[in-house]
């Protein structure tokens, strides 16, 4: 009846409605891909692993700042929410904040702000031509 992403609620003992646990929200899904997606665009622009880049530490400058990168691109370029990032980059809502104010910061460099913006270009049509797939 539905495709493979769809959203159920079901009833527990208590009568509360609560999400099965192998179902998945499409916005979670789609939010994931887009995420995913940015991790392999920013690890091969800037020349970093995705592994250093989804280490839980700050690990070294180089992938802390990559990833700071991707969380940035997230929200203004696919729109996506601290939380939703977040949830689907396994951090925390305020350190994607702290990230996007770093990269803004940076962005005060027009060579930087070059560089990222052409990202953002590619990256967004990038992921409209998968989506039209």
């Amino acid at each position: 009846m539905y495709g493979p992403c769809y959203f159920s609620l079901r009833e527990d003992c208590g009568g509360r409605k609560t999400q099965d646990t192998e179902v998945r929200n499409v916005q979670e899904v789609r939010a994931t891909l887009a995420c995913r997606l940015t991790e392999a665009v920013l690890a091969a622009a800037i020349g970093v692993s995705i592994s250093d880049m989804r280490k839980p530490s700050r690990h070294y400058a180089r992938a802390a700042f990559a990833r700071q990168m991707a969380f940035y691109l997230l929200h203004v370029g696919f729109g996506l929410n601290f939380s939703t990032i977040g949830r689907s980059m396994g951090r925390n809502r305020t350190t994607i904040q702290y990230a996007c104010s770093r990269v803004e910061d940076a962005r005060d460099d027009g060579v930087f702000d070059l560089g990222l913006g052409c990202l953002e270009t590619a990256l967004v049509a990038l992921h409209e031509t998968l989506r039209a797939v």
